[in-house]
């Protein structure tokens, strides 16, 4: 896909009037639509516990078919964990937005 084509695309699923379709989309969650993936069995013995995530023995991982090496991981956050993580990047981002804004006014 060209940056055009992708230009295209991410306003079309950005617009509210008319709001898109969402029709054509894979849900990985969906398991209608589990043809296009294949499922990666992590190994069981580990003993590595994540801080602020799901252990990875409730994770479903699963990688593209059609795009190799895209890979997604389901259930690898529990709704406090996706608060804790997106106020992370929400930190990080203002803070490094403000790193860059003063360096180039520098």
């Amino acid at each position: 896909m060209g940056e055009n084509e992708f230009k295209t695309v991410f306003k079309y699923y950005k617009q509210k009037n008319p709001p898109p379709s969402f029709d054509e989309l894979i849900n990985p969650g969906n398991q209608e639509h589990s043809v296009h993936f294949n499922k990666l069995e992590l190994p069981k013995n580990s003993d590595i516990v994540p801080e602020h995530m799901n252990g990875h023995d409730k994770w479903t991982v699963l990688t593209s078919k059609q795009n190799p090496g895209f890979t997604i991981i389901l259930n690898a956050f529990s709704p406090s964990h996706q608060l804790y993580w997106i106020s992370v990047l929400k930190n990080t981002a203002l803070t490094n937005t403000e790193e860059t804004l003063t360096d180039r006014l520098q």
